[in-house]
């Protein structure tokens, strides 16, 4: 407990990172996890160890910080950023599973190096008593035994809420009166007005009038000569085949009376 007391916000920057990073379709977790260590003796912290379980905590208990991170998406945090997701989740971590081996003044003074605004806002909505007693232990009941969600988390968070909603407050009251203090007051200064120069009056220009028209030739409307001259030669050729045909009708019925007088007279 006395390196985790000298943890920073800072700190879990790192944690936030290699989540945003994992991806348990590409990597296993324990490959992950070493990774992550040697990040760690890279790294200028004060506590590994901590820092491991926290990130490999949140990596085991998703299942139960997406519950509660998904609700708070859709009521409360409609604004919040989806890339800090993450932060939410260590939040979340930190709360039902470490806040009683930081204790409360710890856990208030890493919240608070962290970006408290959006944080506090987040446990307000986890802290809620109406959420904890209702929905969020109903799903978690569903992942887990419901005695033991209500005995090891629920009760717990229950018995920490006064006092996190009392931190909650107290914080954001000083963070409101600080920005009052360092807010600089605008104040109304006289406009000086200057009388404009009169707009000098445009003359139209002239527009030069429109040439007539020329009329449409008549030669638009009316059949060129070549058409109507093959036109001519058509009618004509069809009244020549409609001739022909007449008379070729009478020659059949000419030649089939001659046949019959024939068979009168002779047979």
């Amino acid at each position: 407990m006395k390196m985790a007391s000298q943890l920073k916000g800072k700190d879990f920057e790192i944690v936030i990172h290699q989540l945003n990073q994992f991806n348990p379709e590409k990597k296993s977790v324990g490959h992950f996890l070493e990774e992550f260590a040697k990040v760690l003796q890279t790294s200028n912290v004060t506590d590994e160890d901590f820092l491991m379980e926290t990130l490999a905590g949140c990596i085991e208990y998703k299942p139960l910080f997406d519950v509660v991170i998904n609700a708070f998406y859709i009521r409360d945090g409609k604004h919040c950023l989806l890339s800090e997701r993450n932060l939410y989740v260590v939040i979340c971590y930190l709360a039902t599973f470490r806040l009683e081996e930081l204790g409360l003044q710890q856990f208030s003074r890493l919240i608070k190096t962290m970006d408290f605004p959006k944080i506090c806002k987040f446990l307000r909505f986890f802290f809620s008593v109406m959420n904890l007693s209702t929905w969020i232990k109903d799903e978690w009941s569903k992942i887990y035994d419901f005695t033991y969600v209500n005995n090891t988390w629920i009760q717990p968070l229950l018995k920490w809420q006064p006092k996190v909603r009392q931190l909650i407050e107290q914080v954001a009251s000083k963070l409101a009166k600080h920005s009052t203090t360092t807010s600089k007051t605008t104040e109304p200064q006289e406009f000086h007005l200057t009388v404009p120069n009169p707009r000098a009056i445009l003359i139209p220009e002239l527009i030069p009038p429109l040439e007539k028209a020329k009329p449409v030739p008549e030669t638009t409307y009316k059949p060129p000569k070549l058409k109507q001259h093959l036109e001519a030669i058509k009618l004509k050729n069809r009244r020549k085949a409609e001739a022909s045909s007449v008379l070729f009708n009478y020659f059949n019925i000419f030649t089939e009376v001659c046949l019959l007088i024939f068979d009168v007279f002779y047979l």
